[in-house]
């Protein structure tokens, strides 16, 4: 078998609904935590320590996450458009 398939996180839906529903308790206890980027780092490094079964890298980005930051991107890019555009 190989390393990447046994480390990586699974891609297809099911699979990732399998694995990374919470229950109720896990819920509560990423709810814990402060502020919305610390229950959601929070929320990753528990999916990841369930299935594959290990931690994230100092380094190492979900490609969830990646997506997620790409869209915040473009967000941002349009709230700049809207707010340079002449008052209707």
């Amino acid at each position: 078998m190989c390393l990447t398939a046994t480390f990586d996180p699974p891609m297809e839906v099911r699979a990732i609904v399998r694995h990374y529903t919470f229950s109720i308790e896990d819920v509560a206890l990423v709810r814990q935590r402060r502020r919305n980027a610390n229950r959601l780092g929070f929320a990753v490094h528990l999916a990841y320590l369930r299935f594959p079964g290990r931690v994230l890298g100092p380094n190492e980005t979900p490609p969830a996450l990646s997506y997620l930051r790409n869209r915040e991107l473009s967000a941002n890019e349009h709230f700049q458009e809207l707010r340079s555009q002449p008052k209707m």
